[in-house]
């Protein structure tokens, strides 16, 4: 059965790195191959026109001009006020809303996937509602419940949602019982919008995770570690991914047993800071952006100290599919990719001497790393690009026909 999808998501193409832009682009480019017409609704950037064009997977994208007060991805930072009047103008934007109408009524899709939704709006919700159209969210990350979309406020995690955010969320929170259907890439972030009162009484809901890139390299044979343990951490440097947590551990270590290699990018003051007090006291190097698929063939452990509930953690599957196993927090969804003992290890994040202990031991026993990292190879099928889109496809047919049987009863 071939499907007209329709994808909505506020940031659309190869400009946007983000984990949550990269799995939509990829999604949008499998469905096509499988024979499915994709169009996709995204934001034009302030210096372009709206314009309907042919994508690079085969899907067709509408940009739409952004009916707010700027543009929020990017360089530009507004003051305080500004901002605020921006976010509760995006609790429920009706000018989006009419833009968006305008596309679906031309577009006539047989459903809608709504992905991270900033800017748009979740008028973009009523607006499928009303046509008729069938629609699932996809969830990426906290950003109905946060604007900050991680539930964190420097170092400081957030168990349940703020005063200010419960303002902020309040209608968005009322219409999520709009969508029929609901996915996530975890059972950690499904269970977290379900907990706090979100998508009330929806009865489809899928677990349905992230894939690996269609062109990640196949795996190599890998050596038993030798000494010092080569252990890397890749993202984005700030408190949030505890950073500060892994490096203080390291620092217990010693760069005699362990050598620390950090890659990505962060606020320049943050990065400059870790630098200078970390530099000298073990053997850490900081690599700036990096690419992956390099990344990773370069160590022997990933650490992931995260102290945010991460949705899904791309790093770690993509670690494991070249063998090498993760040491991660027990925040979000982290514990459910490395099952603690069967692909990784898991500690309390924050806890310097828990990571401190986990890394000796690993240090000390390089063999267990190794065959933990063998253990960590079975799941680059779990997540294979072929695997996953079947998965997607197959839910999305069952929950089409369960509606269909449903107006015919």
């Amino acid at each position: 059965m071939s499907m007209k999808i329709c994808k909505i998501a506020s940031l659309y193409d190869h400009r946007w790195k983000g984990g949550a832009e990269r799995q939509a682009m990829q999604q949008a480019k499998a469905f096509v191959e499988r024979g499915h017409q994709v169009d996709v609704i995204t934001l034009c950037e302030p210096d372009e026109d709206e314009q309907v064009y042919a994508g690079p997977g085969g899907e067709t994208i509408h940009r739409i001009r952004l009916g707010n007060l700027y543009f929020p991805f990017g360089g530009q930072k507004p003051n305080s006020v500004t901002r605020k009047a921006w976010h509760a103008i995006d609790v429920y934007n009706p000018v989006m809303g009419a833009r968006i109408r305008r596309r679906l009524l031309d577009i006539a899709p047989d459903l809608a996937i709504t992905h991270k939704l900033q800017g748009v709006s979740v008028s973009a919700w009523h607006e499928c509602r009303k046509l008729g159209i069938y629609l699932v969210h996809a969830l990426h990350d906290h950003e109905l419940i946060c604007p900050a979309t991680a539930m964190t406020r420097g170092d400081r995690l957030c168990e349940s949602p703020c005063l200010s955010c419960k303002g902020l969320s309040g209608v968005r929170h009322m219409l999520s019982t709009l969508p029929d259907a609901l996915v996530g890439p975890s059972q950690s972030i499904v269970s977290r919008h379900l907990r706090f009162g979100w998508f009330r009484e929806l009865e489809r809901v899928a677990v349905i995770p992230n894939a690996l890139p269609v062109d990640w390299p196949p795996p190599e044979p890998r050596p038993v570690p030798a000494a010092p343990l080569r252990v890397g951490f890749i993202g984005r440097i700030e408190a949030a991914k505890g950073i500060d947590t892994l490096l203080e551990a390291a620092t217990r270590v010693g760069g005699d047993r362990l050598r620390l290699v950090v890659a990505g990018d962060g606020e320049h003051d943050t990065v400059a800071a870790l630098r200078s007090r970390y530099t000298g006291e073990t053997d850490v190097r900081f690599l700036g952006k990096v690419d992956a698929k390099a990344f990773y063939p370069q160590i022997d452990l990933l650490v992931v100290p995260s102290r945010a509930h991460e949705s899904f953690c791309n790093v770690v599957v993509e670690a494991a599919s070249f063998g090498v196993p993760s040491i991660v927090s027990d925040r979000g969804a982290l514990p459910e990719r490395v099952e603690d003992g069967r692909y990784g290890w898991c500690f309390p994040a924050g806890d310097v001497e828990a990571l401190a202990n986990l890394l000796s031991q690993c240090a000390l026993a390089p063999h267990m790393v190794h065959e933990t990292g063998q253990r960590a190879l079975e799941t680059r099928e779990q997540h294979r690009y072929d695997a996953i889109t079947d998965l997607y496809l197959d839910t999305l047919k069952m929950w089409l026909g369960a509606r269909a049987a449903a107006r015919c009863a």
